[in-house]
Order: structure tokens, then sequence, then C-alpha cells
């Protein structure tokens, strides 16, 4: 691939995400998410040389989820835990200026546990 501009470089074409919101009883709810992102490329200027060389990364699936459990221990108190890149792969951030700087790759943060307490005073 020969080419390459800066403008696309480290930004993937297509992007498709779907998120849905699943009441399971009156206080117990469930919202899973899927991101899917099309293969990313960058510019890969050797300093040394100035010959530009363009790599590809993969197309990326992010998969997370959140568990809500409205009043728990009493009216108005939530709880809630989500998980994110629930598969704990690898994605990379790759760096969109072509400078030494996109030499570099950088991992994004692998699998991600969250909680929430959340008390809501309008009621």
């Amino acid at each position: 691939m020969q080419g390459l501009t800066t403008v696309n470089s480290g930004i993937p074409a297509h992007k498709a995400n779907v998120q849905a919101y699943i009441k399971i009883n009156k206080d117990v709810s469930i919202s899973p998410n899927a991101m899917y992102l099309t293969n990313k490329f960058r510019n890969n200027t050797d300093p040394a040389t100035g010959i530009s060389v363009v790599d590809e990364f993969p197309a990326e699936l992010h998969l997370s989820c959140f568990l809500n459990y409205d009043n728990l221990f009493f009216k108005n108190f939530s709880f809630g835990v989500g998980v994110y890149n629930i598969t704990n792969q690898q994605f990379f951030l790759t760096p969109w200026k072509n400078d030494q700087s996109s030499r570099i790759i950088q991992t994004m943060q692998g699998r991600e546990l969250h909680f929430r307490l959340l008390y809501n005073l309008k009621n």
C-alpha cells in the first residue's frame, strides 16, 4: 500500500457499535456492548534512510458488559459492576503523527473491572 496520507494514519476507516439494555427484572439490568473497528494503518518512516513503510494493524472487536442492581439494600441505592475488554485482547494505539513518535507501538489497557455505587436523591 503506497501513498498513505497522514490524514488517515492511525484511524480505522469504519466503526460499528452495538449496545443493548436488558431489564432482567424490576431491579436488575444488564448492558452489553460490542464495538468493531476496521484495520488501522500508520506511516513508519525510518529517520536514518527516510524510507516510508506502511504498517497495518488488524481489525478489533471490543466487548464490554455492565450489570446494575437497583434498590440493593434500601430504596434509591444502586450497585453496578462492569467489565471492559472481556476477552483481554491486546489492542494497539496507533499514533497519527508522522514523526519519531510514530515509531512507538503502544498497547491499550487490558481487561478492566469497575464498580459503581449510586444513591438517587430525587425520590
